[in-house]
């Protein structure tokens, strides 16, 4: 009769520790919370998220290049830059962050310095070309 109950109890304290680690989000999680709320216009929760995310691993350089759209959508440039600057250190061979990292430049009205990062992310992705001048954003008003 104790038998059982061991079993029991053995199988129990063996699931438990399981079943945290199941709970626990990913990077790969709160991105796509993060993303899902961004493509809402919800940048704040987004930009939480992709906080989250970061806690989780600081070198996600995804998460930072896309935590920047955020970040420029709520016109916190000087955040952006650092968002971008980070995301671009950690992997300069990514056409998307150096797509974004033009974005940024276009947003604060250096419309040259983002055309050039265009090109750049073109010469990193050379099959997303027409795609990239279609991101592009209207040149602000001054």
């Amino acid at each position: 009769m104790l038998r059982p109950v061991i079993i029991a109890v053995a199988l129990l304290c063996v699931s438990i520790p399981s079943l945290r680690a199941a709970e626990a989000p990913t990077v790969e999680s709160l991105f796509a919370e993060g993303e899902a709320a961004a493509r809402k216009g919800e940048h704040t929760q987004a930009i939480a998220k992709y906080d989250a995310a970061l806690a989780v691993d600081s070198k996600a350089a995804k998460v930072h290049a896309y935590k920047t759209l955020s970040l420029i959508a709520l016109k916190q440039f000087d955040q952006a830059e650092k968002e971008i600057n980070q995301a671009v250190s950690l992997n300069d061979k990514e056409y998307t962050s150096t797509e974004i990292a033009g974005q940024h430049k276009i947003a604060q009205g250096d419309i040259s310095g983002g055309k050039s990062l265009y090109d750049k992310a073109d010469d990193l992705a050379p099959t997303r070309a027409c795609t990239l001048y279609t991101d592009l954003p209207a040149a602000p008003a001054h």
